[in-house]
């Protein structure tokens, strides 16, 4: 079983540097534009393109355009969604854009995610 996805991501949203070690994450973008990092090789992916992240590779993604863009999403082997649904929150209704990570929610984050073999780079330190 795999988990999958629909994301729709507004300017700037996106995930920091992370590898899973024990799914594989293909992507497919329906809409829009999505910059990607995989391991040290950094692209843009526009609307009909398919990428593949083997597990254990070093990837990001973020939305760096003004255009919200729409993002399918394979997690397989099934696993992640038990992840998303710890570090996640409930919502109702439709959500426009995400909410601003909280300091709380980034340490919830990065203390679940060793869990699920989810090692995530955090940003270095501001100076």
């Amino acid at each position: 079983m795999d988990t999958l996805t629909t994301r729709l991501h507004e300017r700037g949203f996106g995930t920091p540097p992370h590898r899973h070690s024990r799914e594989n994450e293909p992507f497919y973008v329906q809409d829009g534009e999505i910059e990607f990092q995989l391991d040290d090789r950094t692209l843009v992916a526009t609307a009909g393109t398919f990428l593949h992240s083997p597990k254990g590779q070093l990837h990001r993604f973020t939305n760096t355009t003004s255009v919200p863009a729409k993002l399918l999403v394979w997690v397989t082997p099934a696993g992640f969604e038990k992840f998303i649904a710890e570090v996640g929150k409930a919502v109702n209704g439709q959500i426009a854009s995400a909410p601003p990570l909280s300091p709380e929610d980034l340490d919830k984050i990065l203390t679940a995610s060793p869990k699920y073999g989810i090692e995530i780079i955090p940003p270095p330190p501001r100076q």
